[in-house]
């Protein structure tokens, strides 16, 4: 027993404190630890060592278990951490609870299991060809004895008599000699050889197989014992500014990207929006990387700028638990290039020689975690995890958010601007003008019209309706169009179709924008870019055709017009918002709009204070 020692432990907890616990073994900062809180068994992580509480000593309660077998949270994640909680104004139990769900910790324990009994069973599977090695030995010796005494007792002896006794000490030499080798090749992990090498020994193929299962299994848990079997992983470069890729065609940007880094040694990860506005990552990548060019689950790849083979691995809501653990174990240890592809919660995992982060669709909303605490966006964090772990940073958009757009304006971000190949015509067609000269056939333009009649038969047509009824707009198609069957979406729908149309029509566009929402104008202009991406020719009507939106949307502006107003309100990103909402019903109960300044984390630390009863939504969006 050493001396006693004060620790911190972090639970997954809503807490305002950290609690002190005691002990008297060799412990560390990050280590997983049971202890007993509010009389009941939970599992934590060290997150300070002190020589004495700034507690009465006295009520410090000893940690209940330091041999959890559970693999320790690294520094840089305790860093991001910190980071979320202090930033968007959380505890950071919430982020450890986040970061390790009940799910999360659930499966780790099953593999600490699995673990475990595997080395019980290669234990004992070892002991047993042991035991078979020592017994021949002995049994071979015997019979060397034999023949030695027979030899030497001068009486006469049948020939045939010795020769069988020679026979039989060179079966136990032969028998000897390959339990040995067995052993050996056991000892050593040869998983290929392990199970017909202890058939061989003990004529046991259902015990072999388990054999060969437990020495693989074990192997994570003998790594850290053996280090220097494995070469460490380059240093972690400077990841330099972040780069804003704009433009649809991004994908053979990012398959350069990812290439230079993964031959460099270092991981990449890719995140994608939870929506369905990606560029479908994970089929396209695989199609580029692997050599099959399926989409789905787990694959070997081998990328031609790679000097060995890097692993495509897929993070998502589909992915198993036993694949998300083996995931995590394996950016945590020493391991090939990872080329990990998934969606905001993959920010948590805990990477070891992370290269380059890629956050694709960067504007999307689905970054944004609504609930619970904390309620992060995945893309800023994406920006803090690069910077923590010296990895460089890419965001890509057709339409990027006015926070990225700033940021390029201050020169915090580069800008490489992706020409399209094919551009999609747009036509804006103010309803207000075109009513006055009767240019109108009820909600439909006569222009709109006419370029519906000059597509081909099966050309596709795409009807966005932003105001009517299904209903209401099928009726009038039907009058205007019967030998045409146009699909007729909401802009909701509009956003998940995958189809690229010859035509695509935007019905009262004005109702994309919500006077409730100061970000409407952002979002109307980022939907409509999705929708001139997927389309060959766009025609939006609308009752305001001298709106920012729609000259941004036409290319005869840029975003500047929104960004000055938002600048001439003191709204984000030129701001902070800050949303605080009653901690028992949620209801909205104050707006504070913060200044983006030095001072912006002593003016979210006073909110803090005076809300003690509140939860807090920062940046909300």
């Amino acid at each position: 027993m050493g001396q006693r020692v004060y620790v911190q432990v972090l639970l997954p907890l809503k807490l305002e404190w950290t609690p002190w616990y005691c002990t008297e073994e060799a412990v560390r900062v990050g280590q997983r630890v049971e202890v007993i809180f509010a009389r009941k068994a939970r599992t934590g992580v060290i997150v300070r060592i002190s020589g004495q509480p700034d507690i009465d000593p006295s009520k410090v309660e000893r940690l209940q278990n330091t041999d959890t077998g559970l693999p320790d949270i690294t520094p840089n994640e305790l860093r991001l951490w910190d980071f979320i909680s202090n930033y968007y104004l959380c505890t950071p139990g919430e982020v450890f609870k986040a970061a390790y769900p009940a799910s999360k910790l659930r499966s780790e324990c099953i593999g600490v299991q699995i673990d475990r009994r595997a080395v019980q069973s290669r234990e004992r599977m070892e002991a047993a060809l042991q035991r078979k090695v020592d017994t021949l030995a002995q049994r071979l010796l015997a019979k060397e004895e034999q023949l030695r005494s027979r030899a030497e007792s001068g009486r006469k002896v049948k020939p045939e008599l010795t020769e069988r006794l020679k026979a039989e000490r060179n079966a136990l030499a032969f028998q000897l000699e390959k339990a040995k080798d067995s052993l050996g090749l056991f000892r050593a992990g040869n998983a290929p050889a392990i199970q017909e090498a202890v058939q061989d020994a003990l004529g046991s193929a259902p015990a072999s197989q388990s054999a060969a299962q437990a020495s693989t299994s074990a192997t994570p848990a003998n790594a850290s014992a053996t280090p220097s079997a494995s070469p460490a992983p380059p240093a972690p470069a400077p990841g330099g500014k972040a780069l804003l890729l704009r433009g649809p065609q991004r994908l053979a940007e990012y398959f350069r990207r990812c290439e230079e880094c993964l031959a460099a040694g270092r991981d990449v990860l890719v995140l994608e929006p939870e929506s369905e506005l990606g560029l479908n990552i994970e089929e396209e990548f695989a199609r580029h990387f692997s050599p099959s060019g399926t989409p789905a689950g787990t694959r070997q790849l081998h990328a031609e700028a790679s000097t060995s083979g890097t692993v495509l691995r897929i993070y998502n809501a589909s992915t198993t638990p036993a694949e998300k653990r083996r995931i995590a174990s394996e950016l945590r240890g020493l391991h090939e290039p990872i080329l990990l592809i998934g969606q905001r919660s993959a920010l948590f995992l805990p990477y070891s020689s992370l290269g380059l982060i890629i956050v694709d669709e960067e504007q999307d909303a689905s970054y944004k975690q609504a609930e619970p605490a904390p309620r992060y966006n995945g893309r800023d964090l994406a920006a803090v995890l690069a910077s923590i772990s010296g990895a460089g940073l890419i965001l890509g958009s057709s339409c990027p958010s006015l926070e990225t757009l700033l940021n390029v304006r201050s020169g915090k971000y580069d800008l490489l601007d992706l020409p399209d190949a094919a551009p999609a015509k747009v036509e804006i067609i103010d309803i207000n003008q075109e009513r006055r000269k009767n240019g109108m056939v009820g909600d439909f333009s006569r222009k709109a019209i006419e370029a519906v009649r000059r597509k081909a038969s099966d050309a596709l047509i795409t009807i966005v309706r932003c105001f009517r009824s299904e209903e209401q707009t099928a009726e009038q198609v039907r009058e205007l169009f019967p030998e045409r069957d146009p699909q007729i979406l909401t802009a909701y729908a509009a956003r998940k179709s995958p189809k690229i149309s010859d035509l695509t029509i935007v019905m009262q566009a004005d109702a994309l924008f919500d006077r409730d929402d100061f970000r409407a104008d952002e979002k109307a202009l980022q939907l409509l870019t999705m929708l001139k991406n997927r389309t060959r020719h766009l025609i939006v009507q609308t009752g305001a055709g001298s709106h920012p939106v729609f000259a941004a949307l036409a290319g005869s502006s840029s975003e500047d017009a929104l960004l000055a107003e938002r600048k001439q309100f003191g709204l984000p990103p030129f701001t902070r918002i800050i949303d605080i909402h009653d901690i028992r019903t949620g209801q909205l109960i104050d707006r504070c709009i913060l200044p983006r300044d030095r001072n912006l984390a002593a003016a979210k630390a006073k909110l803090l204070s005076h809300h003690p009863g509140a939860w807090f939504d920062v940046d909300p969006l």
